[in-house]
């Protein structure tokens, strides 16, 4: 499954294709922002074997603030899913991973490391990006051992059907839908798998780490997944997934890293759903990065006179 938003709409798209190469017959739950355009959402669903969500409807059934970079909780709460593979929109599918990785556990992150939390950098990374460590102690009398587990939510398994769900509403106050480092559990989301990755047995859980995630701009290059023959091969792999993180991507597709990943995710999607709806969807897709850059060079623009307002 994966949640989309306007931004991640056309890597979305590749996603699916990748999805389906591997798993023509798997269904695909996406979540929907309020943000993704009709024309796109119409779209998708003529897509085989998606089933399309809204935030909203979701959070109106759960009653949870569950948007924004919460948005991937809401996989405790989608009708009749008792386990899910969650990856975010910005990514290809490059194999066949569930049978390729350990699925007998509550949660496996596929996008993780170490951390040595006696390393002034490292400690800050995990209190900016995972867990408040001070907030930690002070409020739940806990301390994390170093090295500790430092995952990554952007691509995961979790078992719902046994996944602590209690958790969940226990530490609900201690997140929040944006970044900020007024809260115990940071980036959203994140700081809660790491929470459940640290203090899995504890929870009476089973967490486990699998790192198959190829976060470009972030990892060492591999040429292999320069070429298609290697992708689409049916075979177990080093890495499962390509991540686009946001630093690293680029308007048009042969100018990513791993551009040939991407191209070949979003020719799988439009032979699928037309391939006549590709133009008009980079028309749209060009529009709207306008509106949204000139959009910011307004609020840039007016930022210093927006403060002076606030301070007279």
């Amino acid at each position: 499954m994966t949640f989309i938003c306007s931004k991640d709409v056309h890597y979305a798209k590749a996603l699916l294709g990748s999805i389906r190469h591997f798993y023509p017959d798997r269904l695909i739950h996406a979540v929907l922002d309020n943000d993704v355009p009709v024309a796109d959402e119409d779209q998708m669903r003529r897509f085989p074997n998606v089933h399309i969500h809204h935030v909203d409807n979701l959070i109106q059934e759960h009653k949870l603030d569950l948007r924004g970079l919460l948005a991937k909780l809401n996989v405790f709460f989608l009708p009749e899913v008792s386990a899910a593979l969650v990856a975010d929109a910005d990514s290809i599918l490059t194999g066949p991973i569930l049978e390729n990785i350990d699925l007998h556990c509550e949660l496996n992150s596929l996008n993780s490391e170490t951390l040595d939390l006696e390393n002034a950098v490292e400690r800050a990374i995990f209190n900016r990006w995972a867990i408040d460590l001070q907030s930690l102690n002070s409020k739940k009398s806990l301390r994390l051992p170093t090295p500790c587990k430092f995952v990554q939510g952007s691509h995961f398994y979790v078992n719902v059907s046994t996944f602590p769900k209690s958790l969940l509403y226990t530490l609900l106050p201690d997140m929040t839908h944006t970044h900020t480092a007024t809260h115990l559990l940071r980036a959203g989301d994140q700081g809660f798998w790491n929470y459940v990755a640290n203090f899995d047995t504890r929870l009476g859980i089973l967490a486990k780490q699998t790192p198959v995630t190829l976060q470009v701009g972030g990892a060492t290059h591999r040429a292999e997944y320069d070429t298609i023959a290697h992708i689409e091969r049916k075979s177990s792999k080093d890495f499962y997934f390509i991540h686009y993180v946001g630093f690293s991507r680029r308007f048009l597709r042969q100018r990513h890293e791993y551009s040939a990943a991407l191209t070949w995710g979003t020719r799988l999607y439009y032979e699928a759903v037309g391939r006549t709806e590709f133009i008009p969807d980079e028309i749209r897709r060009t529009l709207r990065v306008i509106s949204r850059t000139a959009l910011g060079g307004l609020r840039l623009l007016l930022k210093p006179f927006v403060k002076q307002l606030a301070s007279e």
